[in-house]
């Protein structure tokens, strides 16, 4: 009976052994594309289940614009544009390509009023709550958001894995994830937008700067704080919007969302 009963209790405890060794981590990794950030948080599983709805982000004016700086727009390369660009310093250069009818603001009334429009929004949606919290230093490949809130607490990588947001078939629903570090997508990883998902309802609130690395394919507003970056052949079906910097492209794709 004694070692019936000592077979049965090993049995029990196999299991958890088993969870305990597969909840190691890996070691960080400097040398991957986008900087060197620790180990990933999370598992290729959802973050959370649908968040509440969120009412959408105003952009105001800025909304008028695929491209949005405050001190100025520089290119390397050739770059197209699909939609307007403004920027309130005359730092633009002339080799941007602006097509489907975009205007095009530099240093004028429009721009400014534009990047005030900016402004109000990146406070609007910087002061939502009531989110899914998103670890520190998370990385979000892999990941699938459904509609609702979302609060990063430091740097946001897209890095081992493409990610995928879905609107359940609800085609006005909103996304907003809030960042309170810089946002870096390494190179070639792509959002998916399944179910109604549209990029023009997607806001990316950034505390800092967004760097999308090369070939990468991202969507939704970027609403930058400071800087947006894009490396050689990535490209956005949104919007880049820059509060206090430059937006720099070498090479790239813009399309109107």
């Amino acid at each position: 009976m004694k070692k019936l009963i000592g077979s049965l209790v090993v049995m029990a405890l196999l299991p958890m052994a088993l969870m305990v060794g597969c909840s190691s981590s890996n070691p960080s990794d400097p040398s991957h594309p986008g900087g060197g950030f620790g180990t990933p948080t999370f598992t290729a599983t959802p973050i959370a289940t649908a968040q509440s709805v969120q009412a959408m982000v105003v952009l105001g004016t800025a909304a008028n614009y695929g491209v949005l700086s405050a001190t100025g727009i520089t290119n390397t390369g050739a770059t197209t544009v699909c939609g307007g660009l403004a920027c309130t310093n005359p730092s633009v250069p002339g080799s941007i390509i602006v097509i489907c009818g975009g205007a095009t603001d530099v240093n004028n009334t429009a721009a400014t009023n534009a990047e005030l429009a900016l402004g109000a929004a990146y406070t609007d949606a910087s002061h939502r709550t009531g989110g899914a919290v998103i670890p520190a230093g998370g990385d979000i490949g892999g990941q699938t958001l459904y509609a609702g809130l979302y609060t990063d607490l430091g740097d946001l990588h897209l890095a081992t894995s493409d990610m995928t947001f879905d609107a359940q078939g609800n085609s006005n629903a909103v996304f907003i994830i809030q960042v309170t570090g810089n946002l870096i997508v390494a190179s070639a990883r792509k959002v998916n937008l399944i179910n109604g998902a549209k990029a023009a309802n997607i806001f990316w609130q950034v505390t800092g700067y967004c760097s999308l690395d090369t070939t990468a394919s991202f969507a939704g507003n970027v609403m930058a704080h400071t800087a947006v970056t894009f490396n050689t052949g990535a490209s956005l079906e949104g919007r880049a919007l820059a509060q206090t910097a430059n937006v720099t492209f070498l090479a790239n794709n813009i399309t109107f969302p």
